[in-house]
């Protein structure tokens, strides 16, 4: 899982990144959820990048793991076989966000390769 936080409204590395290549994707997908609805665990239904555009949710992963995204953050969802994740809402408010789904095998800038040592 990677996330990318930002803080003041500006992306956490800075003004003066680099832009990344362009990544490879099918599409988009908008979601709002109710503020009273939570979801068990379950994989991804496919390697999606997750961009959270208003509301608070907190994800956990298969290790107990967990982190709460906010508006502005941006979530790597890879985990499309074995446990897992699980989410729930912060609040009683509803859960807006965007889809971007990869396209099979794209690489994803600002992170080093499982083969790396990094994990998912």
């Amino acid at each position: 899982m990677l996330l990318v936080r930002r803080r003041n409204g500006l992306p956490l590395f800075g003004h003066t990144a680099p832009l990344s290549e362009k990544i490879k994707a099918n599409g988009i997908v908008f979601r709002e959820t109710t503020g009273d609805y939570n979801y068990e665990f379950h994989t991804a239904p496919r390697r999606q990048y997750v961009v959270n555009l208003e509301g608070e949710v907190e994800i956990e992963i298969g290790d107990g793991t967990r982190r709460i995204l906010r508006t502005g953050d941006v979530l790597l969802a890879e985990d499309t076989t074995g446990g897992g994740h699980r989410w729930t809402l912060v609040d009683d408010q509803p859960w807006r966000r965007l889809y971007v789904v990869l396209q099979p095998g794209a690489k994803v800038p600002f992170r080093k390769a499982a083969s790396e040592g990094a994990s998912a």
